[in-house]
């Protein structure tokens, strides 16, 4: 499922940086986000930085098959994406985090971002 992404902003709340999404007018938030999960291209959305509640209602289920060479089991998850933008800026954001660059609040040029995807 393809989102249309119209702004992005690294913020801080309450001293927690966060990633702020507007997909489709909504507000969607990423914060602390899993690397395992970005490893499998997937990230977690949510409504709210202080109190999450998922984007369940709004995402369909992401199905994950079954991994023999890790043994990992498949996986039906909710409230996540796989989409490619948001994926990416999820992970600059938690490489910004992680000591892999300098976090400063700021927006983010979402069409420079889509731009540096690589061709589906």
């Amino acid at each position: 499922m393809s989102l249309n992404v119209e702004r992005a902003e690294l913020v801080e709340v309450d001293g927690r940086p966060g990633l702020r999404l507007v997909i489709d007018g909504a507000v969607a938030w990423v914060y602390e986000p899993k690397r395992s999960l970005l490893d499998l291209g997937c990230v977690v959305l949510v409504d709210d930085i202080a109190a999450p509640a998922g984007w369940d209602a709004r995402l369909p289920p992401v199905q994950l098959p079954a991994d023999a060479q890790t043994g990992r089991a498949a996986l039906e998850l909710e409230g996540v994406t796989q989409d490619a933008l948001v994926v990416g800026l999820a992970r600059s954001f938690w490489n910004l985090c992680n000591g892999h660059g300098r976090f400063a609040p700021r927006t983010i040029d979402v069409a420079a971002a889509r731009a540096r995807l690589p061709a589906p």
